[in-house]
């Protein structure tokens, strides 16, 4: 007899609620860049088949950053983009396009890999 033990950390992308009707296909640590830049907010992206959200960690909301969600559906690919910020001079930037809305940006380690597995959820997932 074997136990598995699924480890869901507080504060995680993977302890995201969902509805009956959603699953999560996706999810990171990451840096939300503003539409009119300034400093990132730190916290957790996740996408579902119906919405990308972000959560922002606690420091942040400490600052005044709030959560916020992009409906699925207006989720249209992602790219990487150099940053062109001085704050982030060294960076690279996943870009999520969206219909009808500023691009949602972020900045995390590996922005390829995330900009790859957000088409790949897009794309398989959500027949984009």
């Amino acid at each position: 007899m074997a136990l598995i033990v699924q480890f869901r950390a507080l504060g995680s992308w993977r302890s995201d609620p969902v509805r009956n009707d959603e699953t999560i296909l996706w999810g990171t640590s990451a840096v939300l860049v503003r539409p009119t830049g300034g400093l990132g907010h730190g916290g957790h992206f996740s996408l579902s088949t119906h919405r990308l959200r972000y959560t922002p960690g606690p420091v942040v909301r400490l600052r005044g950053a709030t959560a916020q969600e992009w409906p699925a559906d207006s989720l249209t690919g992602a790219r990487v983009t150099p940053s062109t910020d001085r704050s982030w001079t060294s960076g690279r930037w996943a870009v999520i396009d969206r219909d009808g809305g500023d691009a949602v940006t972020l900045v995390s380690t590996e922005p390829r890999a995330v900009a790859d597995e957000i088409t790949h959820a897009l794309t398989e997932h959500l027949g984009r």
